[in-house]
């Protein structure tokens, strides 16, 4: 298990054995990025957990998804396209959504979820696809998600 990351719920994730904790870069939504085992296809392959992606009182992950599968505005940046449909799950008992994509030569799996209404979202993604092993590692970091801050900001 993670340190408490750096959210305003100081989230606490498991890393599946074998992945290697690297440095996220100067991002604000990035709290955690983790690489796959050598050994796994689709090198390099990532798990990323993103946090302070906004609050949202009364919308549902199908209701934001569309705004990460999307023409790209920026012209040194590909634009993300979805593959196949956007998908409704839960994961401890939080509703969520799930959708692949492709960005470039990238190809992943995006899952999204709210936490007392603010999003939250974990990728795996690799180069060119995803290998299995990684979307089942994916699943184990999503399934282990605990919060150690439980009531959410006053607003």
């Amino acid at each position: 298990m993670t340190e408490p990351l750096g959210d305003q719920f100081r989230m606490v994730v498991g890393v599946p054995n074998g992945w290697t904790r690297q440095p996220d870069g100067a991002t604000e939504t990035k709290v955690l990025l983790i690489g796959a085992p050598r050994s796994y296809r689709n090198q390099p392959t990532t798990i990323e957990v993103l946090s302070l992606l906004g609050y949202f009182a009364n919308q549902s992950p199908r209701d934001i998804a569309p705004w990460f599968y999307a023409p790209s505005v920026h012209p040194d940046i590909p634009s993300v396209e979805l593959v196949g449909p956007v998908s409704d799950c839960q994961v401890q008992g939080a509703p969520e959504v799930a959708f692949q994509y492709v960005q470039g030569d990238r190809g992943g799996y995006l899952v999204l979820f709210l936490h007392y209404n603010y999003l939250y979202g974990v990728r795996v993604e690799g180069l060119g696809g995803v290998d299995p092993l990684a979307i089942r590692d994916a699943k184990q970091v999503l399934g282990s998600i605990t919060w150690t801050v439980t009531t959410p900001p006053a607003r």
